[in-house]
């Protein structure tokens, strides 16, 4: 038994060694004899270390093609209007753009790039971000639409070849093509879309422990990297200036316009302690967005505020201090005048013990909730599996993150951190009174909105399926939020605020069903959101933030992010996909709902897709 434990101790000494701090894992140029010409076809398992071209792995800027889709015969959408013919050919991707009269300029492509920090706070291939600029441009210049989704990693990952964070993105990649591809057969858009995904690379793994493999979870090399997590916290905030300053680069090549769908898209998301990386470096100008926010004259609506960066920043399970966030709830109180922000919705208690609301302060909530308009587009949110939620099943253990849940705050107060310190984002619940819905008993602070995937597909999220028509499919969703805005107010919810998407009433079963908002005519997959908490006996709570907030504090169920590393979920990322890519704010004329499931003809009438370019 000792001799094992000490092999044990010493194969763990063995491997006690740190990664090099500033050495890049992709750095061939493009023109490098490595990367030339090289399109890589990686094959249903995602696997860049494979094949003849496993060199070009190395290389900064990548040119991509997703597995070929599956040969049989797909069932044509509901949505279509003409049945499929007999002798229907195979339908990939290409056979559906074909019938629509929007061919698709580049249905399984996309190119791929590295931009890496080095713990010197320097970009450590100079090369990496002035060609993806000019990559960006050129594809500009030759008639592309430009989408591009950012990544930046988190804790006990980087750029290496075969780490499981590139192949996640690759994924999530492959996703986001197959939404630019629905768009185009069902409306004529996005039919000549460049996507282009960008992975920021730190040094996120330190400890030189094997590459991860799996979805980030436990391995016995976590407690060679477990004593990293602090120092790897404090270097991605550290690095926060610069991540921003590439990301603005990124951004300077495009054309935003966000809801228009012929302007380019940026969309931007952070895992952990990137997502850490992304809340210091997005906090900054968020505060200042609403500090500059104009307040709407008494009785009238405010404007729209404008991204901070690319059309919307997403972090997915962030490894960051609640306060990152309560500070810009904060700010949004004060900016709209409310003299007590720290409780100002607290209730008193008469002599019956029943909590009232001070009506003088529920009428100071009015230029708060009025501060942003009914079509304001949300620019910046948090995504965090938590626990405690109100199910079907109240039995059901609900896997959550309790990597930000439980050790994050376990972490903390051993560092001496308190209160909101010591919560992360995601996990900072709004405390309110007893028996109350709508009265706070602490700070207004915390998770203000839900999201949940209510109807799956049946199919595991792969690089495989993310090429297929069946299980990749991603409705448009132009006008969502406004209309469940608007269903509030006709209502009599004032303002909008406690919307709820993503349920329907079915009349056979006379109960709210999922709406199959994902993909109506493919798989059926549905989500929801909510502009409220459901806790576990406490259904429907006050969300702590106006129904017209640009910012949303998202706790979602494990149905849509599951524990800590498992967020390559399709029917989610369709719906952070639809916020980006559809005017989810348009206002739909009144017989709008009888078209959803027929061909948008004028929309593909009046399309004309511009020459069609080569790919690199």
């Amino acid at each position: 038994m000792r001799f094992f434990l000490i092999l044990f101790l010493g194969f763990f000494l063995a491997l006690a060694a740190c990664t090099p701090r500033n050495e890049a894992r992709r750095a061939f140029a493009p023109d490098a004899p490595e990367c030339a010409g090289i399109v890589r076809a990686l094959g249903p398992m995602n696997n860049e270390r494979a094949g003849e071209q496993a060199a070009a792995a190395g290389c900064y800027l990548q040119r991509h093609i997703l597995p070929d889709p599956d040969t049989r015969p797909a069932a044509r959408p509901a949505l279509f209007a003409a049945p499929a013919p007999v002798d229907a050919p195979p339908q990939g991707w290409t056979a559906y753009a074909a019938t629509s009269g929007a061919p698709l300029a580049d249905p399984a492509g996309y190119t791929l790039a590295f931009v890496e920090i080095g713990d010197n706070g320097k970009l450590l291939v100079p090369g990496q971000l002035p060609t993806l600029k000019s990559h960006l441009a050129r594809q500009k210049a030759r008639g592309w639409q430009n989408v591009v989704v950012a990544f930046v990693h988190g804790w006990r990952h980087d750029a290496s070849i075969g780490d499981r964070d590139v192949q996640k993105l690759r994924t999530l990649l492959g996703y986001t093509r197959a939404a630019l591809n629905t768009r185009c057969v069902q409306e004529g858009t996005y039919c000549n879309a460049a996507l282009t995904g960008v992975f920021l690379g730190w040094r996120g793994r330190s400890f030189a422990e094997p590459l991860l493999t799996a979805d980030g979870g436990f391995s016995p090399f976590v407690i060679g990297a477990f004593p990293t997590i602090w120092d790897r916290k404090d270097q991605s905030a550290a690095h926060a200036g610069l991540a921003l300053s590439v990301l603005r680069g990124v951004e300077s090549e495009l054309h935003l316009n966000p809801g228009n769908n012929r302007a380019d898209k940026m969309l931007i998301f952070g895992h952990s302690l990137g997502g850490n990386m992304l809340a210091n470096a997005v906090e900054p100008p968020m505060l200042d967005a609403i500090q500059r926010h104009p307040l709407p004259p008494q009785g009238r609506d405010g404007r729209k505020m404008a991204p901070v960066l690319g059309d919307l920043v997403v972090l997915i399970n962030p490894a960051s201090e609640a306060t990152h966030w309560t500070s810009l709830q904060r700010e949004l109180r004060r900016k709209s005048g409310m003299e007590d922000p720290q409780n100002w919705l607290t209730a008193t208690v008469d002599d019956n013990g029943t909590p009232r609301i001070d009506p003088e302060r529920w009428r100071k909530l009015a230029p708060w909730r009025r501060m942003f308009p009914i079509d304001q587009r949300p620019v910046y949110i948090s995504l965090t599996a938590t626990d405690n939620w109100l199910t079907a099943n109240p039995t059901r253990r609900v896997a959550y993150d309790s990597a930000t849940g439980f050790l994050f705050p376990l972490a903390q107060g051993v560092a001496g951190k308190k209160g909101e310190e010591r919560r992360t984002i995601g996990h900072l619940r709004p405390d309110y009174a007893p028996g109350s819905r709508k009265v706070l008993s602490g700070p207004p602070v915390g998770a203000s909105h839900e999201f949940s995937v209510n109807q799956g597909t049946g199919e595991r999220a792969s690089y495989k399926s993310a090429g297929k028509v069946e299980t990749s499919w991603c409705d448009p969703a132009a006008g969502w939020l406004r209309d469940v805005r608007d269903d509030q107010l006709a209502q009599g919810w004032t303002f909008g605020d406690g919307w709820d998407y993503g349920l329907t009433p079915s009349e056979a079963e006379a109960r709210l069903t999922a709406a199959q908002n994902i993909a109506r005519g493919i798989n059926g997959a549905s989500v929801q959101w909510r502009h409220a908490l459901n806790l576990r006996g406490r259904a429907n709570l006050w969300s702590v933030v106006p129904g017209r907030a640009p910012i949303w504090n998202v706790r979602a169920l494990d149905t849509a992010v599951r524990e800590h590393g498992k967020y390559v979920n399709y029917p989610m990322w369709c719906a952070i996909n639809q916020l980006v890519l559809d005017d989810v704010v348009a206002p739909r004329p009144a017989d709008q709902g009888l078209l959803d499931d027929l061909w948008m003809e004028e929309a593909v009438m009046d399309y004309a897709p511009p020459p069609r370019p080569v790919p690199e």
